[in-house]
């Protein structure tokens, strides 16, 4: 029986790179640990704040306004900007909210932070390494050329001199 990942199941393009459906897969592990902070950001945040410790209910406000706001955005700033084949831009924004989710928690953070990685690969040039030993001897004339006989190096036709 396969495997089904249930989080994030990409919609299948025929163009799109592997590594960016795996960047994708990242995100919406990043989306789901942003549902679980809001909450408990909103929650401690209003505990903490009638309880008296005011500066750290206000913080925690504040990660669950970012959460919503992080939530809100990466679908059509990162998702779309893949979608489109901007990488570039994608890769800019992912470094963008990797830094801001960080302040909501670790996880996301560290989601962001695997996506930003995984599509890292779009950027390197696609190259054919070859073997170490590889080496491509000279030319071989062919040995039916006399003293007498030049060899056209373009045609590589046998001209006899006149």
């Amino acid at each position: 029986m396969a495997k089904t990942k249930y989080v994030c199941t990409p919609a299948p393009s025929t163009w799109l790179p592997p590594a960016i459906n795996d960047s994708k897969c990242w995100m919406c592990y990043a989306k789901s640990s942003l549902f679980v902070s809001f909450p408990l950001g909103l929650i401690f945040g209003f505990y903490f704040l009638f309880s008296g410790r005011v500066p750290l209910g206000e913080v925690l406000l504040c990660v669950a306004a970012v959460s919503v706001i992080l939530i809100l955005l990466t679908n059509p700033l990162i998702m779309k900007s893949m979608n489109e084949g901007r990488f570039g831009q994608a890769n800019r924004y992912l470094k963008f909210f990797t830094v801001i989710s960080l302040f909501c928690m670790i996880f996301p953070g560290f989601f962001y932070y695997i996506a930003y990685k995984k599509i890292q690969p779009v950027f390197k040039p696609q190259t054919q390494r070859y073997p170490t030993n590889y080496y491509e001897g000279p030319r071989s004339y062919p040995p039916n050329v006399t003293e007498g006989e030049e060899m056209s190096p373009e045609e590589g036709f046998v001209m006899s001199k006149k």
